[in-house]
């Protein structure tokens, strides 16, 4: 099961909505029937996950597969403060230790407000977005636009075995620690 996780501390927490399931065309290379799930839960803030024990990923929002066969299909992170968390503010760690996702694509994070994030030593990585790992022959997508990524301890945008397609624009990586992008 692909997990995403969030933490809100800034007010009462607002239910998930199932807003569709739809069946959706088996993405390439895969057969069978697939479902396209949205669920939404409005804009949130996210703040303040800590590092416990240390050398935890620490991420405001951590999607992490546990193995390749999961899929990370159709995640979008959108109009989020993600701020003053101990490692990323969001981590998509998509290559599990058997290896690059079968299946991670159609992915997005825009319109966020990422800032103060990865400001302790001690999380295995540090940048306000990592992007690590991705689809099995690279050809997974991923939209990149409208964050402000500011204020991050390492850069604003960290990559690491990066299997993705990334369409970058109109993104604010000013003031991180470790400059705009490494790893990209």
């Amino acid at each position: 099961m692909t997990y995403v996780r969030t933490v809100s501390r800034s007010g009462p927490e607002i239910p998930f909505q199932l807003t569709s399931v739809d069946e959706t065309p088996a993405p390439d290379g895969c057969d069978g029937v697939w479902q396209r799930y949205v669920i939404t839960q409005g804009a949130n803030t996210i703040v303040g996950v800590r590092d416990s024990p240390p050398g935890q990923p620490a991420a405001g929002i951590d999607v992490e597969p546990d193995d390749r066969g999961q899929p990370a299909l159709d995640v979008h992170i959108v109009g989020n403060t993600i701020r003053g968390n101990a490692g990323p503010g969001v981590m998509l760690e998509l290559e599990s230790n058997d290896g690059p996702a079968v299946v991670a694509t159609n992915l997005e994070i825009s319109g966020n407000t990422i800032v103060e994030n990865a400001l302790k030593r001690s999380p295995p990585k540090r940048a306000g977005i990592v992007l690590a790992g991705g689809q099995d022959g690279g050809q997974g997508t991923l939209v990149l636009k409208d964050n402000t990524v500011r204020g991050n301890g390492g850069p604003g945008v960290l990559g690491s075995r990066l299997r993705l397609v990334v369409q970058a624009s109109g993104n604010d990586l000013g003031g991180n620690e470790g400059g705009p992008s490494r790893g990209l």
